[in-house]
């Protein structure tokens, strides 16, 4: 049994070192002891089992590895609306171009909402207002005249 460990690490060291193919390995392997094909076999297979699953476990762990690297990458790289903020106002302090203040100054109140919403008037062809209909279970009603359209 502990011969079997023996042949199987050394097949897997093979596996390690890039040497996969059944006839590489068995080469190697007869270098150091004689064996029948089918006994190797069941070594090469076993060692195959657990280089699979090492190379498994290796790979999620670099895989999750990857992942924490990025995310802390995205939380470096993204500035957040106060850093912006700050950047900006920066950019109003110390900025020798006036048309940088300006620029600099219109982002900040697009972001804190300084300016009301437009607001966009509905309008006739004479400029009297038109008020929105409502709907009902019976149709349109418009509000002005109380009358009911129908569609």
């Amino acid at each position: 049994m502990e011969n079997k460990n023996i042949y199987i690490d050394f097949i897997l060291q093979c596996f390690s070192k890039g040497i996969v193919e059944r006839g590489e390995v068995m080469a190697k392997f007869g270098e150091f002891r004689q064996t029948p094909s089918r006994t190797f076999d069941r070594y090469f297979k076993t060692a195959k089992e657990q280089y699979s699953k090492q190379r498994e476990t290796i790979n999620k762990e670099k895989l999750s590895t990857t992942i924490e690297l990025e995310k802390e990458a995205v939380k470096r790289n993204i500035l957040t609306k106060l850093e912006s903020m700050e950047v900006l106002t920066q950019i109003v302090y110390t900025s020798e171009k006036d048309i940088d203040k300006i620029s600099a100054i219109k982002t900040l109140s697009d972001f804190e909402g300084w300016n009301a919403p437009k607001l966009n008037a509905n309008t006739d062809s004479k400029g009297n207002d038109i008020l929105p209909p409502l709907f009902g279970d019976f149709g349109v009603v418009n509000l002005e005249n109380e009358e009911k359209l129908t569609n």
